[in-house]
């Protein structure tokens, strides 16, 4: 009897004890599912977090600032736009210095429309006061940029003007960029005109000549100095002033010998201008300077 309840209590004790172990076991296991299921919620809101931080600070920042990076550039566009249109009004003023400021603006700030304004006043040139001022202007503001004036556009200019001034500045500018052949052909144009010209015109020939600062014009200007009008010899030794160098200095020479004191002393002048520039080139023909708009300006003004 005692061993029967022996063996009941070792049957009780050991069904109790896997009981036990099972219970213990089943809590062990819910602990890492809980921590676990923690963990990942913690995680997700960590990462809900990072999230909101990146798209807060880095992403919002990034599309605000191509945003308004965009309407800038907008913004600038129109801005521009609006101050081309209102450059575009002053050259229909009947003011000629207002005129002759835009189109300078305008090369600077819009190129390509400055070019249209040219091609345009080609065509009412003859009708236009001034407007061989806006071309010359134009031309020459525009000549560093082959890509706006192309050779091409000078060489139509040259041959669309008859205005010896337009004439003169498409073919110094086609020459300063390597090409004499306006040049030249402009020179004979000269010549052929100086063979039956007045004293007058003559005297305005040998300056436009002068005015080139080439070498291929010093023939056609020498060819004054003969002249029997003391006024067109004292311009044809100023424009060999302005063409020439030490090249020269033998072709100046003889008038030291001339009967008027005024062409003695203009040759006294110009050989020693020659004599210092040297075998050098005039300054004007290998540098910008000569065709810098503003410096013309000035002239143009005094003149008007």
């Amino acid at each position: 009897m005692k061993s029967n309840i022996a063996h009941y209590l070792l049957v009780f004790f050991a069904l109790g004890s896997a009981l036990a172990f099972y219970i213990l076991a089943g809590k062990l296991e819910a602990i890492p599912e809980n921590q676990i299921a923690s963990t990942n919620k913690h995680s997700a809101r960590h990462k809900e977090q990072i999230t909101s931080v990146n798209i807060g600070s880095s992403g919002d920042d990034k599309i605000i600032n191509t945003d308004n990076g965009t309407a800038s550039q907008t913004t600038n566009i129109e801005q521009q736009e609006k101050r081309v249109e209102n450059t575009l009004k002053q050259l229909e003023s009947k003011n000629l210095s207002k005129k002759i400021s835009a189109i300078l603006t305008l090369t600077r700030s819009s190129p390509n429309d400055a070019l249209n304004i040219l091609y345009q006043k080609l065509d009412v040139i003859n009708d236009e006061p001034g407007t061989e001022i806006i071309l010359t202007l134009g031309i020459a503001a525009l000549a560093n940029k082959p890509e706006v004036l192309t050779n091409d556009d000078l060489i139509y200019m040259y041959a669309r003007s008859e205005n010896g001034e337009v004439k003169e500045k498409a073919a110094r500018v086609l020459s300063q960029r390597g090409d004499d052949s306006l040049l030249g052909d402009h020179i004979r144009e000269i010549e052929d005109r100086m063979q039956n010209a007045s004293d007058q015109d003559r005297v305005r020939d040998i300056v436009e000549l002068g005015n080139l600062q080439s070498k291929l014009a010093i023939p056609a200007i020498v060819s004054n100095l003969n002249s029997e009008n003391e006024f067109i010899r004292i311009k044809a030794l100023s424009a060999i002033s302005k063409s020439g160098n030490e090249e020269e200095v033998e072709i100046v020479r003889p008038l030291f010998q001339d009967k008027s004191t005024a062409v003695r002393e203009r040759a006294e002048d110009v050989l020693d201008i020659l004599q210092k520039r040297g075998m050098r080139k005039p300054a004007s023909t290998d540098t910008q300077k000569a065709l810098t708009p503003q410096i013309e300006y000035g002239v143009v003004l005094k003149q008007q």
